[in-house]
């Protein structure tokens, strides 16, 4: 490991796939995501952000990984983007009154 690579632990939000990885430090998070969804085969039609664990927030698509905070050991999960109105997932339940 060098001061211009990272490496870090990637996985996908539910915890069913994840890898760890070395990237150069600034390597985007829009790299990051599409490699994942290309890796993993994740679905083409659902957007995704990526959140740190560490600092607890989403990162910004166009940021590099070094300038926004990741550090080496850092976990990083590939979060789906839900919008609202979307259809419930079969046995799931409406909140509210």
């Amino acid at each position: 490991m060098s001061d211009d690579t990272l490496t870090l632990t990637l996985r996908t939000l539910d915890k069913s796939r994840h890898a760890q990885v070395t990237l150069p430090v600034d390597y985007t998070v829009e790299e990051l995501i599409e490699a994942s969804r290309h890796n993993w085969a994740l679905p083409r039609d659902t957007d995704y952000v990526l959140r740190s664990e560490r600092l607890g927030r989403q990162l910004g698509a166009r940021d590099a990984l070094g300038a926004v905070g990741v550090a080496t050991g850092d976990v990083l999960e590939v979060v789906p983007l839900l919008e609202a109105g979307a259809a419930m997932p079969a046995g799931g339940r409406a909140r509210g009154r």
